[in-house]
């Protein structure tokens, strides 16, 4: 829908003409202002991870059925995978809220142009937990045993008349699922920027904003500063004697990416002898590793104020 209809259906709502809004005086609006308010907000969290890499190494301490050894056998293996989670929108949380601005109110029209700085107290969570992967770790496999001289490489390998059997199961760690993380959250968001507003009769003004939010998280690689863009719309009523009370409501989208370090790979090699034959040993030659993770937040707060003007 327009914005001028938005805007007239505000006004009417009001029971005021749009003659009256635009001879409305927005001087009474004009200067610094500081606000305490009481506000309730919910969030959506979703949060993704992926990683690709790769390995190589040799199985050696092997014998093959003539009782000689054979050469190291050559391990080369890609992996990727992939997994998203998400925390829907939570219940609403109670928490506070303290405003600075300064607004200028533009001569001999009812629009108010100012800046703004909020700081919201409080934690802003997600809901219960949703998981999805998409995993492409190798499973273990089978080879069969080159008896000659070398070996084929591969996943995995048994000799039944020497008794020897090896395998991996690559593994990332901490773990790519979402067991030990099921919490996510904001603690105390700032966010700032313009504020546009019109006043539609002498004591009241309505007002847009649009802005830029930080603040710390928690999220389930650990803490994080995550930010983006905020938006909302409120309305002010002075009361007289330089006091006003307001209401608002406001979204912020914040997100964070970045690499992450706290990912570690571990090839899960496992292997077995019987009778006198040496148990087959693995020896790592290189690895290599991306692993990334990416956070976003979706906070919803609606918060009714007390401020005074300057």
């Amino acid at each position: 829908m327009p914005y001028n209809k938005i805007a007239l259906m505000t006004i009417a709502a009001l029971g005021v003409s749009p003659v009256s809004a635009q001879a409305a005086d927005a001087s009474g609006f004009a200067g610094f202002n500081v606000s305490v308010g009481a506000s309730a907000s919910s969030t959506e969290y979703t949060g993704a991870r992926s990683g690709s890499g790769s390995y190589t190494g040799t199985v050696s301490n092997y014998t093959d059925p003539s009782g000689t050894n054979n050469s190291p056998i050559a391990v080369a293996e890609d992996y990727s995978y992939g997994e998203r989670f998400k925390l829907p929108i939570s219940l609403p949380r109670a928490g506070f809220s303290t405003t600075v601005g300064y607004n200028y109110a533009v001569p001999s029209t009812p629009l108010v142009v100012g800046l703004y700085g909020k700081y919201h107290f409080g934690d802003f969570s997600g809901g219960s937990e949703t998981y999805s992967s998409n995993s492409n770790l190798p499973s273990p496999g089978s080879q069969s045993w080159d008896n000659s001289v070398d070996g084929t490489g591969g996943t995995g390998g048994t000799d039944a008349t020497s008794g020897q059997a090896y395998s991996f199961d690559p593994a990332i760690s901490p773990a790519h699922g979402v067991a030990n993380h099921r919490t996510a959250q904001v603690q105390n968001l700032f966010s700032g920027g313009l504020k546009l507003g019109v006043a539609v009769v002498e004591s009241t003004m309505l007002y847009v904003t649009a802005g830029y939010g930080l603040g710390d998280a928690e999220t389930f690689i650990g803490n994080q500063t995550v930010h983006g863009m905020t938006f909302g719309g409120g309305f002010e009523t002075n009361l007289g004697g330089g006091w006003f009370i307001g209401a608002s409501a406001e979204r912020a989208l914040l997100k964070t990416s970045a690499r992450d370090s706290v990912t570690t790979f571990d090839e899960g090699f496992t292997s077995s002898q019987t009778g006198s034959s040496a148990t087959p040993t693995y020896t790592r030659a290189s690895y290599n590793s991306d692993h990334r993770f990416s956070s976003s937040f979706d906070v919803y707060s609606a918060t009714m104020s007390l401020g005074f003007r300057f």
